[in-house]
Parts: C-alpha cells; structure tokens; sequence
C-alpha cells in the first residue's frame, strides 16, 4: 500500500509505468509492470557499520554465495570461528566487490565510495576479488577508482584469510537482484551524488548542446551482443547531424564530457548508457531494447538522476531464439523502419529517409544469421555438440564467411581435424579478401584466441596461412601466435 508520497513499506519508493515513456510496448505492459514490482529506491540517510577485530576472506577461499552483498559482515564477524593467516593491527574500508565489466564495476564497485570523503583518506580500502595470482584490475578501472577517491597505493591487497583490527563498512547505495532476497533491485536516492560529484570536477564546463548523440557499440567484438543494422542507423543520423560515440575508444574523462555535453542520448540498453549517472543536467534518455528483455536497473538511473527516459522496443533476435543460458549475449537485429518512424516523429530527422526496401531488410537478415550463427558456436560449452540443423546452416553459410569458418573449425578441431583443416584454410582466403578493416579489428581477440590453437592442430601449410593472416589482417602481434601455439603443446 502506497502513501500519498509514493513510498512502500519501510520507505521504499514504488516505481510505475508512469515514470517513463515506452514505445511499440502495446502487448508487454505487464511484463513491465511485473519487472517495475522489483525496482525499489530507498530514501533516508544511508549508515557506515563498524565492524572490530574483523576476519577479512579472500572469494577464492570463502567462495561469492558466502560473503557477496550483506552476507559480509556475518562472514567476517569477531565470533566467527575462521582461522586466520595474517593479522593487520589497522583500521580499513571496506568498499565491495571490484568488477572488471564495466557496467557491474559502475554500479557495484563504486557503491560504497560515497563514505570516502567522510573519511580518513590515510586509511586504506580493500575489495574483494578473484585470486590476484590470476587477475589484475584493469588501467579504467584504477583510473576511475582514483577518480572516486581510491589511488592505486590505497587499495590493500589480501590474498589470505587475515585478522584486522577494524572495519568500517559504508551501506551500498546500491543492491543487485543478486544480493537481495526477493531478487528486487534497490538503489538508494542519493546514489547518482557521488558521480555527479566527480563529474562536476571532470566536466563542470561542459554545456550540453542540441546535438543528439548516439552511443554506438559497432565497433565492439562479436560476443558483446553485436546490433546488426547499427551501420544503416549510423549513415542515417550522421547524415542528420548527430554525433556518433564509441565510448570503448574514449578515456573515462572523455566519456564524462560526453553525457554532459549533449541534451539528448540515444543508446541501447547497455553498459555505456550507465554513463547517465554522471550527467549534471538532466538529458532525455532514448533507449532501444528488445522487448523489456533489459536490465531493471534502466529503471532506476532514469529516477535518481531525473532524466527523461523513453524505451523504444526496436531490437529482436531475428525469429531465433536467445542462446542457451545467455540472453545478454544473443545479437540484435535493429528494426530501422521503428526506430526511423520515432525519430522523425520527435523532430530528430531533418533529412529525408532512405526508402527502407525489402532488399535491406534482407541483407540485414542474412547479417544476422550469420552473427547469431557465430555467437552460437561461441557460447558452446567444451565437448557439447550442434544441433545437426544448425551445423547444417552454419557449414552452408561458412563458405562466404570468414567468421563462421573460423568458429566452425575451432569447433571441429577437438574431434574432426581434417575438416578443422579445411574450414581454417577456408577462413584465412575469406579473411585475406575482407575490406571492411572495422570489421577485421572487432574480432582481432577473437582471432587471438582461436587461430594460434588452430595453428597447432592444422597442417605446414595451413598453419602458415593462418599465422600470416592473423598477423596481416587482424594485427596480432607474431609473438602472441607463437607464445599461445606453444603453450598448448
């Protein structure tokens, strides 16, 4: 039961259809209506906890079910019976997990950095990660960290069970589904603050323009949910006077002038358009999703920042179904004519629109087969095998494209190495014609990954097409053909 203010029980703010502006939505209102029940803003003062004589456990021992989201301070209490290796005569913050994806690290990492500027900046900070023998966090990720108030030189880096003397936990301004019960959302009211804080450092000058800008991902590798179609958007609005942006080629401070520098955003929903956290003016948000098969956190940028947010149900899967286990990784294939009709309709064209004919739009299907084709073979775990159907498909369209050969004979290179040999040589003469260089440096690391194993399971001569192809078309570097060969010797 609401109050006349809009809140839930125990001060939890109920979002409603209302809030937001959805577009060819007509059939799904209660799936949002279902999804909005689980999308929750807390209001009040959030608290910092203080934890004394504190055992800290590294995730490789504890394990992410035992100690993710509030679970934390249970885990490492005083009365817990965990032996320790390492004692710390020292008081440090604990700020959550840290994140290498871009959108879980914005969202979770930087959850509890809001306490930073309350306290001792002498104090050191620890995460919780992977093993650090096997991972390193990434240059954005500490440049960013460094932004939020945590140089490199802060962060305590604990790789066994260790004794401190104590810490001080600040609440998470922000809950995944993960974290929470009743798998609800929640984010707290003044969770945009902190960003808008570093944002007003970064781009404090920045006036936004009427410039629209469009957040594109043609540029990303193909198992980054791929939106075929996005190159014929692309021509359409540049020729009508927006800015394109690529923000995996921009550096972070480059990316926090660019949601301040534009009135209007129009983006999939993905992690790039997590960015809104750090606009100081409000812009209008335009979000292209499939169906509202999207993150509920969208819900939640829109209303603690204040930005005006239309969903527009413009991408699908093409009549194919998301791959097993994995819709976030399922490519899209973008219905131009929607989303040209929404545009126009709310004055962003001020060109005429090419004539979509049933030519394109077939073209842009037989992109798609492809892309999904080859996700599908990606997302395959070892030792499973196609269904016959699809190898079928995927075998008739290999001998036009090199990304499919490549997928199909890593495939086959566990059990069948002579048609492994055959579809490898087929890729490099495929990929040794391709002209699209933009094409050819999106799937560089994928190149990187699969070739130097094909390299060592194919014969003299293939091998030496695909070092040569790798090397000249994709730019690996000649030592990372041969370091990977090596090591799976």
């Amino acid at each position: 039961m609401l109050d006349e203010s809009g809140l839930g029980p125990d001060g939890l703010r109920v979002l409603s259809l209302r809030d937001y502006v959805f577009v060819g939505f007509d059939s799904l209102e209660q799936h949002i209506e279902r999804d909005l029940r689980h999308v929750q803003i807390r209001d009040g003062g959030p608290t910092v906890s203080i934890m004394d004589d504190a055992v800290y456990v590294p995730e490789e021992l504890a394990g992410k079910e035992t100690v993710r989201g509030g679970e934390i301070a249970q885990r490492v209490s005083a009365s817990s019976p965990i032996a320790y290796e390492r004692e710390l005569d020292e008081e440090v913050v604990y700020l959550g997990w840290l994140f290498n994806h871009y959108g879980h690290f914005l969202m979770q990492s930087l959850a509890r950095t809001w306490a930073l500027p309350q306290i001792d900046p002498a104090l050191r900070v620890i995460f919780h990660h992977p093993s650090r023998a096997e991972w390193q966090p990434s240059k954005w990720t500490l440049r960013m960290l460094e932004a939020f108030g945590v140089p490199p030189e802060r962060i305590l880096w604990l790789d066994v069970p260790t004794r401190l003397r104590r810490m001080i936990v600040p609440e998470p301004l922000f809950e995944p589904r993960s974290a929470t019960e009743d798998h609800t959302v929640r984010a707290h009211e003044a969770m945009a603050r902190p960003y808008q804080a570093v944002a007003e450092r970064m781009a404090g000058d920045v006036t936004p323009s009427d410039q629209p800008v469009y957040l594109s991902r043609r540029l990303l590798p193909p198992s980054q949910r791929t939106i075929v179609g996005e190159e014929d958007l692309e021509a359409v609005l540049r020729e009508n006077g927006f800015r394109i942006a690529h923000p995996q080629t921009m550096s972070f401070e480059e990316q926090v002038r660019l949601v301040n520098a534009h009135a209007d955003i129009i983006s999939n929903a993905g992690s790039a358009a997590h960015n809104v956290l750090f606009a100081r003016h409000k812009p209008r948000l335009h979000l292209l999703t499939n169906g509202h098969q999207f993150s509920p956190d969208y819900y939640l940028y829109a209303t603690i920042t204040n930005a005006p947010t239309t969903f527009i149900n413009c991408l699908s899967t093409g009549d194919r179904p998301n791959f097993p286990r994995s819709y976030k990784l399922t490519p899209h294939l973008l219905d131009v004519p929607t989303l040209m009709a929404y545009l126009e309709q709310h004055g962003f064209l001020i060109k005429p629109i090419p004539v979509d004919h049933a030519g394109s739009m077939a073209v842009r299907q037989a992109r798609y087969d492809e892309v999904w084709l080859y996700g599908y073979l990606r997302a395959l775990r070892a030792r499973e095998t196609l269904p016959p159907e699809i190898e079928q498909e995927a075998l008739r369209l290999a001998s036009s494209s090199w990304p499919l050969s490549l997928a199909l004979a890593r495939y086959f290179a566990t059990f069948d190495r002579t048609r492994a040999d055959g579809l490898a040589k087929q890729f490099a003469a495929l990929a040794a014609a391709e002209t699209d260089t933009d094409q050819l440096a999106s799937y560089r690391a994928e190149v990187a990954e699969m070739a130097p194993v094909l390299a060592r399971r194919s014969s003299p001569e293939t091998a030496a097409n695909l070092v040569k192809v790798a090397t000249n078309r994709f730019l690996v570097a000649p030592e990372v053909m041969d370091r990977r060969r090596k090591s799976r010797r």
